[in-house]
């Protein structure tokens, strides 16, 4: 995963969000296809001037496992899903 956390920096505080950026794939995928391309992706995230780009971007690089990222993405779903109902937010 790749967290823009300019924000952070910026506030000289840890932010509440971030942009996040994934590579997500179906939910039938095989599994030997969903290590490869991990294992690709994170090799990709490895290279210098990859690192580099994306953190002049104000990223932070923090490469995951497949299952590691699925359960950060559900703790999301599920600390936000409560401030939204909390907070009787709605869409337009």
């Amino acid at each position: 995963m790749i967290c823009n956390s300019g924000c952070t920096h910026a506030l000289r505080r840890p932010a509440l969000a971030c942009a996040l950026g994934a590579m997500l794939a179906p939910v039938k995928a095989p599994p030997q296809i969903v290590a490869r391309l991990n294992r690709e992706f994170v090799r990709s995230l490895g290279m210098p001037e990859m690192r580099e780009k994306l953190m002049s971007e104000g990223g932070e690089v923090t490469p995951t496992t497949p299952k590691e990222a699925v359960a950060f993405v559900h703790s999301e779903v599920a600390k936000w899903g409560e401030v939204i109902r909390k907070a009787n937010i709605t869409a337009d």
